[in-house]
This record gives structure tokens, sequence and C-alpha cells, in this order.
């Protein structure tokens, strides 16, 4: 009986986080500079840069305040983790998310155009308020399910 019941539990979960479309791959700027993937690890929203531009190959953190950091590159890196489901709300919560061309990190929740798939977060300072949403559309990349979504293939887009 136990395990039937820790079954229909774990169904139960996958379900959940299988029914919000967040994962997936989605260009990083409006102009297409870099794809980012989202997925969920332990229940938490992360999202990495893993394609950039060649020009930007070599970008580094170099606005990061903490200088231990400010030699990391850019490619590669979770600019946005911590975030759990609300299912009441119907967004991902208590994250943040990390802009390296300002140096800056801000509170953040995610939620996914039900339309269209594209991922839309909105970063703010102390309430949602004050702050900013920006979109990012979803294109054909790594499948977050895959044996790939644990290290992502990290490479150079075409100019």
């Amino acid at each position: 009986m136990k395990a039937i019941m820790a079954g229909v539990l774990l169904w139960g979960m996958v379900q959940l986080v299988s029914a919000n479309p967040a994962e997936g791959t989605y260009w990083m700027l409006v102009d297409g500079d870099g794809k980012l993937q989202a997925k969920v690890i332990d229940g938490e929203l992360q999202v990495q840069v893993i394609a950039i531009k060649p020009k930007a190959k070599d970008m580094l953190d170099k606005k990061n305040p903490d200088t231990a950091l400010q030699k990391r590159r850019i490619l590669g890196m979770v600019i946005m983790q911590g975030f759990r489901w609300n299912e009441k709300e119907e967004h991902w919560e208590g994250g943040t998310i990390y802009d390296p061309t300002e140096g800056k990190t801000y509170d953040a929740f995610i939620w996914s155009d039900p339309e269209t798939g594209n991922l839309r977060v909105r970063g703010y300072v102390m309430i949602g308020w004050f702050g900013r949403t920006e979109m990012f559309e979803r294109v054909s990349g790594p499948d977050p399910q895959s044996s790939q979504a644990d290290e992502p293939k990290l490479v150079y887009l075409n100019e």
C-alpha cells in the first residue's frame, strides 16, 4: 500500500512540473545574441546561457561587484536561479536574475505565455511593481529531458 501511495505522489509531482511549460530553449536577447536553457532541477527552475555569438565568446562578467567573479565567462553562466513553482499564482517565484551587462542581481518571477510558449521574466527591486518584464522567445534546442540536460553543449552561434 505504501508503494502505491508513493507512486501516486511521485506521479502527481511529475505532472505538476511537466504541466508547466517553462522548460526549454529561448533566445537570450531581442536581437538573438544568444540562447538560454531553462530546466527544473530538484523542483527549482534555473536558466543558463548555452549559446552565444562568436564576437561575444570571450565576454567576461567584468561588471560583477565580486572581483573574484569578474573573470568568469558569460557562456555557461546560470543567470536565473532559485525559482519555485507557485501553483496558486501560476508562476515561478522566489528566485533571482543576474544581469551581467550591469553586474546587478534582481528579484524576479517567471511565467510561460500559454499562447506562444515564450518565457516572461519580471525583474524588480523590492516589489514587483517597480521593475521590468522581458520576453524570451522559445526556439528549438537541446531537449531538457534528454541526457544532455545535465550538461548542455555550449556553442557559438553563426553571425
